[in-house]
């Protein structure tokens, strides 16, 4: 089999589980008005994870420590990203005439483990690896990073949320392409999600997290998490 061959069956294989992981998510929302919304998504979202961790065992595998300390200042930057860029998005959004869904004013446990666990490794594990990888051999970094990006918008669904969705894919498809790991994109989405789980999304105005600062908080921490990850793909394997 040639080298090019190899290459299709790669994505043609991350098609499958890309599709699998839609069905799966799209039978929770269907199970939504027997099970309750949030049983019902802890579930769907608890099969998409199992199947593409399944798919890519290689996640579960020891993180070393200055990868972990990179993904967690990545999980600051996400908690500042909240209050700093969703009124900007709703206003968009408002302008464009379209509503953001109101999102659950106290979410319950299972909500919670959806947001900040399975969602983020579910996704991360999906768009940026699964997919990701073959698409980045197959059409080059643009495409894999665009492309990528406008398929974790679509799964949003709602059209209000799915310009942000797409921003934030671009986001994390660049730090994907960068770094060739998901780790600080798995720790931005945790954050970002850990956020919206705490005060709903597009966030309260009075939620201003570091106010004026927040940029600065934000760069600060992206720029020693990449340092922390460039320093740990550099050291030798233990």
């Amino acid at each position: 089999m040639s080298k090019g061959e190899i290459q299709e069956a790669g994505f043609g294989e991350a098609l499958v589980v890309l599709l699998s992981v839609w069905a799966l998510l799209a039978v929770g929302l269907g199970l939504e008005p027997v099970l309750g919304r949030d049983t019902a998504r802890l579930l769907a979202f608890a099969g998409a994870a199992a199947l593409v961790l399944w798919r890519e065992p290689g996640r579960l595998r020891r993180v070393p420590a200055m990868s972990g300390a990179a993904a967690g200042l990545m999980l600051v930057a996400g908690l500042e990203v909240l209050p700093l860029g969703s009124q900007c998005l709703a206003a968009a959004a408002a302008d464009a005439g379209l509503a953001y869904p109101q999102s659950a004013s106290t979410p319950g446990w299972a909500a919670w483990v959806v947001l900040v666990v399975l969602a983020p490794l579910c996704e991360e594990t999906l768009y940026r690896q699964i997919v990701f990888a073959p698409a980045l051999r197959r059409f080059g970094a643009i495409a894999a990073v665009v492309g990528t990006a406008a398929l974790f918008a679509v799964s949003h669904l709602h059209p209000a949320v799915m310009a942000g969705a797409f921003a934030l894919g671009l986001v994390l498809g660049v730090l994907r392409w960068a770094t060739g790991s998901i780790t600080l994109g798995l720790g931005l989405h945790a954050g970002l999600n850990l956020a919206i789980a705490e005060h709903g999304f597009p966030a309260p105005p009075e939620v201003e997290g570091w106010g004026a600062l927040g940029p600065a908080v934000v760069a600060l921490c992206v720029v020693a998490a990449l340092f922390l990850d460039a320093r740990a793909r550099r050291e030798p394997a233990a």
